[in-house]
C-alpha cells in the first residue's frame, strides 16, 4: 500500500488527474463517466476525430492525447487511483460554483 502513494506523489500529480484529464468534476457520477465513455467508443467506431477534453478546471495544454483519455477512463473505474485523483483535485463548497475556478 505504501508503495502505491508513492507511485501518486510525483512531480506530475496534478497533470496526470483524471479529473483534470477527463474534464470532469469529482462529483461526476458513474452514469456521467459511462457517457463520456459511450461517445468516446462511438466516434472512434464512426472514425471520427476525438476532440479534446474542453471546459472543467485547469484545462491542459497541450490537451491530452486520446490514449490519455482512454488510460484516465480505465484507471477511474479503479476505487484507488479513483480516490487518490478525487483527494487532489478542487470539491465544490457549496451549490455556487466557485468564482476562483471559473
Amino acid at each position: 500500500m505504501e508503495d502505491d502513494v508513492y507511485k501518486v506523489l510525483t512531480p506530475d500529480l496534478y497533470r496526470r488527474n483524471l479529473f483534470r484529464i477527463l474534464g470532469l468534476p469529482v462529483t461526476a457520477a458513474a452514469r456521467d463517466v459511462q457517457r463520456r465513455e459511450a461517445r468516446r467508443e462511438l466516434e472512434a467506431r464512426l472514425g471520427l476525430p476525438t476532440p479534446g477534453v474542453s471546459g472543467g478546471i485547469l484545462v491542459l495544454d497541450p490537451p491530452p492525447t486520446p490514449d490519455e483519455i482512454r488510460g484516465a477512463l480505465a484507471r477511474l473505474h479503479a476505487p484507488l487511483d479513483r480516490f487518490h485523483a478525487e483527494f487532489f483535485w478542487f470539491w465544490p463548497i457549496g451549490e455556487e460554483p466557485d468564482p476562483a475556478l471559473r
